[in-house]
């Protein structure tokens, strides 16, 4: 089973780049997804699979996060 996860993009250089993902960069492919800086990006094993519109990836973030802002479990 695989999780995805959301991120946002902070740099794109051809089909690679990086997302923050909870406070952290991952190295991230973009062969699937034609993503740029600022977008949010559903990820699953380093590779983007969807392009996720900023209102739903807020909701979904938001959700993650308790009052200290950081990933709750």
């Amino acid at each position: 089973m695989c999780i995805a996860v959301v991120g946002k993009v902070v740099e794109v250089r051809g089909k690679k780049g990086v997302v923050e993902v909870d406070g952290k960069l991952r190295a991230m492919d973009f062969g699937i997804v034609n993503a740029k800086k600022c977008d949010f990006v559903s990820c699953a094993l380093n590779i983007a699979v969807e392009k996720i519109p900023k209102k739903e990836a807020e909701l979904i973030l938001s959700s993650r996060t308790g009052a200290s802002g950081k990933a709750t479990s």
